[in-house]
């Protein structure tokens, strides 16, 4: 089986994607698993142990609907057999639309780190409790909203809002 997984292009992003690609060798111990990413993103996955292969584009080559589709026809050429999108950009989209099996990670699940229970609690820049958390066994995770795209906004804050709640209370 070939895997692909378009990677996020912020550094920051791309690293909390490492998690998303131990789940995916142990999910699939035998694939070939290819990151899709920019240049400057890719030196992150470059020594990682679940990576097989990495593809990169530059700048110019995503610049651009009819560059990001020539860009996207490339893929098809690699075989994937399955590709994940970590990225909610029409420009990953667009990648991704010649390949087989396309999976998005829904925007509720954007912050993929519960799945892995890196975190007990999800706090978000509103929370000046953090004091109260120290007791924990497992890291905080600090989710900045001010970097959301402004028409997600709203729906990501509300979802974050019930998951402190539920976690708060449980």
């Amino acid at each position: 089986m070939n895997v692909g997984i378009y990677a996020p292009n912020r550094i920051g992003d791309a690293v909390l994607s490492l998690p998303f690609l131990n789940l995916g060798r142990r999910t699939f111990p035998e694939a070939r698993i290819t990151i899709v990413a920019k240049a400057w993103a890719a030196a992150v996955f470059e020594h990682h142990p679940s990576v097989d292969n990495i593809i990169t584009f530059d700048g110019a080559q995503l610049k651009g609907l009819l560059p990001t589709i020539r860009s996207g026809r490339s893929l098809r050429a690699a075989g994937f057999d399955r590709f994940y999108l970590l990225s909610d950009s029409l420009r990953s989209a667009c990648l991704a639309r010649r390949c087989p099996d396309v999976t998005a990670l829904p925007l509720e699940a954007y912050n993929i780190l519960p799945a892995f229970q890196w975190a007990d609690v999800l706090v978000s820049e509103a929370s000046s409790t953090i004091i109260e958390f120290t007791a924990l066994d497992r890291p905080i995770v600090v989710c900045d909203q001010l970097h959301l795209r402004l028409h997600h906004k709203w729906r990501r804050k509300k979802f974050f809002q019930r998951r402190m709640d539920t976690e708060l209370l449980s």
